[in-house]
């Protein structure tokens, strides 16, 4: 517990003096392979083409590093929709093509960052995960995706992978791609997370059909409008036009 308190506490501070001497240690070979090629590394401009060197060789590094660690949820939401679309049973249920890229999303993500390893004072990499929940749309249905992604080895690996679908009475039929019912009942974060799409896929149901309503009370009151002026028009008749009659004057 002292030592993961002190990664935590101290991790700035540490990786800021681990970039600084990896970065002068990487310059300092730079600088002798320059030198045993013949490269003129004595004079400042010299020296400066060497650092440049270092500084975009080290920048590629942090972004590739950065890249095989990160974990964004735009990545976990994109691979999980591609095999949301390419399995037949969710395919089946939902109807294809699958959309599930309009709705809200519920996101929370944990891990990352550097952790003591137990009866060791050196750290290890915690990695990063992602818990999401959002609507799948498809032909015929729509229901909840819910997912747990974890990032390993620079790739995407699902420890929960599920979508649930409302069935005719009432209840929710889930259909499992990655992990199983253990898992997801493992733990209430997803529970939590898809709450609030279940109550607004509800709400939306119900302010469709209140939206249906008002439209057709719309068109029923402007079709009684219509039938009333028609109504109206035939009591007063054609109406004749007198400007063309000649005027009877007294002699």
């Amino acid at each position: 517990m002292r030592a993961d308190a002190f990664w935590r506490a101290h991790l700035p501070a540490l990786g800021f003096a681990g970039g600084a001497v990896a970065a002068y240690g990487l310059y300092r070979a730079a600088h002798a392979a320059a030198t045993a090629a013949g490269a003129a590394t004595d004079t400042p401009a010299g020296r400066a083409r060497v650092a440049a060197c270092v500084g975009g060789g080290a920048g590629v590094a942090a972004l590739a590093l950065r890249r095989r660690l990160a974990l964004p949820p735009a990545a976990a939401h994109r691979v999980a929709m591609a095999r949301f679309n390419a399995d037949p049973g969710v395919l089946e249920v939902l109807g294809a093509p699958l959309a599930g890229g309009g709705g809200p999303r519920a996101v929370v993500e944990t891990g990352g960052g550097l952790r003591a390893r137990p009866g060791s004072l050196l750290p290890s990499w915690r990695p990063r995960r992602v818990h999401m929940a959002f609507p799948l749309a498809g032909a015929e249905r729509t229901g909840v995706a819910s997912l747990e992604a974890v990032k390993r080895g620079g790739g995407i690996e699902f420890k929960l992978l599920m979508v649930d679908v409302p069935t005719r009475s009432g209840g929710e039929a889930r259909v499992f791609l990655e992990g199983g019912p253990h898992r997801a009942d493992a733990g209430a974060l997803l529970d939590t997370l898809r709450q609030p799409l279940v109550r607004a896929a509800a709400l939306g149901r119900a302010h469709a059909a209140e939206d249906g309503r008002d439209d057709a009370a719309a068109a029923a009151a402007a079709a009684a409008a219509d039938r009333a002026t028609a109504a109206a028009a035939a009591l007063e008749g054609p109406k004749t036009a007198s400007w063309w009659q000649p005027k009877l004057r007294p002699w």
